[in-house]
């Protein structure tokens, strides 16, 4: 995806990561690139992903290492003050806080050769939607449940 923020352009990429360590063999690369190319590079990561890069990559005036934006306990003020941050960089990496495996969603696929349904379902007691998208005949409908007694909310 690429946008726009005051005329500064740049591409969002998502990369999942299982451990800290793959996530530093992604995001190392990445800085050693956005510094040999002279851009500016803004990593925005918790203490040990951000320990670790620095002892990687080595200081340079081009690389700010900051902490990550949904750090536990810290103020959310920050979030929103981001948006000044950005335009000064050209590479930005932010690590999104892992969400706890009791959390996860459980997914369920059938299928014929004309349709096929695609459930997530949430945790028990979670208060998540159940997301579910139906496909047929060239048609798909996306269906979002609360299981708290609202709405459904239903896309075509």
């Amino acid at each position: 995806m690429t946008s726009s923020v005051t005329g500064h352009r740049f591409r969002h990429e998502l990369f999942l990561y299982r451990s800290a360590e793959e996530l530093v063999e992604f995001v190392v690369p990445l800085a050693r690139d956005g510094l040999a190319a002279e851009e500016p590079t803004l990593l925005l990561l918790r203490a040990d992903a951000a320990r670790a890069v620095r002892h990687e990559v080595g200081p340079s005036p081009l690389l700010a290492v900051e902490p990550a934006l949904a750090e536990p306990g810290r103020s959310d003020e920050h979030v929103r003050t981001a948006s000044t941050l950005l335009p000064s960089y050209s590479r930005v990496v932010h690590q999104e806080p892992v969400i706890d495996p009791s959390q996860w969603y459980t997914t369920s696929f059938d299928a014929a050769p004309d349709r096929s349904v695609t459930r997530w379902l949430p945790p028990d007691g979670s208060g998540l939607a159940t997301v579910a998208v139906y496909s047929q005949a060239g048609a798909t409908t996306v269906l979002i449940r609360y299981h708290h007694g609202g709405p459904s909310t239903h896309c075509s």
